[in-house]
């Protein structure tokens, strides 16, 4: 069991991107295959957002009671590049997805002396396979951003 320890601690950063690869390819084929449309909140922040891509500015009516542009900002940016196509969207999120994974197991492997690796690959490992956040990385939500 020692020995065991020992390689996945020394091989932790390959295993780290095989994680990563596997909750961007999980987040993705979720999006892609459920192709959530976007409804109450996501809708509009697809509304502003695509209002903003077309320069017509951020709609301050519109925006009332929203936690603010960040994310309309984040969605404008990537229809204005790719247009408004939600699959644009559900790739970048996905890959931001894939992106927490690898940094939370950098974290836990700063923080942990010891044990670092291992415990970084375990937080890893939950953190881009856990079922709700590869749902909500397929939705035109603002927590994927943010967690990342």
């Amino acid at each position: 069991m020692d020995q065991l320890l020992k390689k996945i601690s020394r091989n932790g950063f390959r295993i780290v991107l095989a994680v990563s690869v596997a909750s961007f390819l999980v987040a993705f084929s979720y999006a892609w295959h459920f192709k959530i449309q976007p409804s109450v909140d996501a809708r509009a922040y697809d509304q502003i957002s695509w209002q903003i891509a077309q320069g017509r500015g951020y709609d301050q009516d519109s925006s009332i009671g929203r936690p603010g542009p960040g994310y309309e900002y984040f969605l404008a940016g990537i229809y204005a590049v790719f247009g408004h196509h939600y699959a644009a969207v559900w790739i970048i999120q996905a890959l931001l997805h894939a992106a927490t994974a690898l940094f939370v197991f950098l974290i836990c492997r700063s923080i942990f002396a010891e044990s670092g690796a291992i415990i970084g690959l375990i937080a890893a490992a939950i953190f881009g396979l856990h079922p709700d956040l590869i749902e909500i990385s397929a939705m035109l939500m603002t927590e994927t951003l943010y967690l990342f």
